[in-house]
C-alpha cells in the first residue's frame, strides 16, 4: 500500500477510534438527550447515531461510484430530506445494531481503500453536500463527519 493510502487509512482509523470511544461511553439515558436542533427537528444522541449509521454506508458508496467514473449523487440530491428520512427509518432499531452499522461502514471504507487504485483517489464527483470532491476527500470527510458529530454529542452531554 502506498504512503498516501497508508496516511488516509491512519486518518480514518484514528477518527473511528476517537468517535467510537465517545459513542460507546454513553449510557441508556444519554441516548434520549438532545444534541442540537435544526429548522425541522431536534436531534437526540440516538438520532445522531442513526444518522451516522446511514451516512457511513452512503459515503463509501459515493466514493466507490466516483472511483469508477460514475456519478456520486445527482445534482438535485436533497441532503436535508435524505438525512431526516434516514433517521426516521432507523427510529426503532436497537442501539447495538446502529453501532454495528457504523463499524460496518468503517470496515467497508477500509476494504475499499485496500482495493482502490491510488490514481482513482483523485477522481472527482459530487458529494451528498453538493460539493465536487475527490474520492480521497470524501473518505477523509466521512471520517471527519463522524468525529465531528461524536464531538457534538460529547459537548452537548458534557461527557
Amino acid at each position: 500500500m502506498s504512503n498516501r493510502k497508508e496516511l488516509l487509512r491512519d486518518h480514518i482509523t484514528a477518527k473511528n477510534a476517537e468517535s467510537m470511544a465517545v459513542l460507546r461511553r454513553l449510557t441508556d439515558a444519554d441516548w434520549a438527550k438532545p444534541v442540537y436542533s435544526t429548522e425541522s427537528a431536534t436531534w437526540t444522541a440516538r438520532d445522531v447515531l442513526a444518522h451516522l449509521a446511514d451516512s457511513e454506508k452512503g459515503l463509501v458508496a459515493q466514493a466507490q461510484r466516483i472511483s469508477v467514473g460514475q456519478e456520486g449523487v445527482p445534482a438535485d440530491f436533497d441532503l436535508a430530506r435524505w438525512n431526516l428520512r434516514a433517521v426516521e427509518k432507523r427510529a426503532n432499531r436497537p442501539l447495538a445494531e446502529l453501532l454495528a452499522d457504523i463499524q460496518a461502514g468503517y470496515a467497508q471504507a477500509s476494504a475499499f481503500l485496500d482495493q482502490v487504485a491510488e490514481a482513482d483517489l483523485d477522481r472527482m464527483g459530487r458529494h451528498a453536500s453538493g460539493r465536487i470532491m475527490s474520492v480521497e476527500a470524501i473518505l477523509r470527510q466521512m471520517a471527519d463527519h463522524r468525529a465531528t458529530h461524536a464531538a457534538e454529542v460529547k459537548a452537548a452531554l458534557g461527557k
